[in-house]
């Protein structure tokens, strides 16, 4: 992929930048725990 174009730049550098968060797995999980927790079924 080159950098020649803005629409590459930007998808080549943004599709890094998800890693540097971590995994989408991680982050649904999060999420899930939030949500059970405002139900009084989430643990801890």
């Amino acid at each position: 992929m080159t950098d020649d174009t803005p629409l590459a730049f930007w998808y080549a550098h943004e599709r890094a930048a998800r890693i540097y968060d971590g995994a989408d797995e991680v982050h649904i999980e999060a999420v899930a725990k939030r949500i059970l927790r405002g139900y009084g079924m989430g643990g801890r």
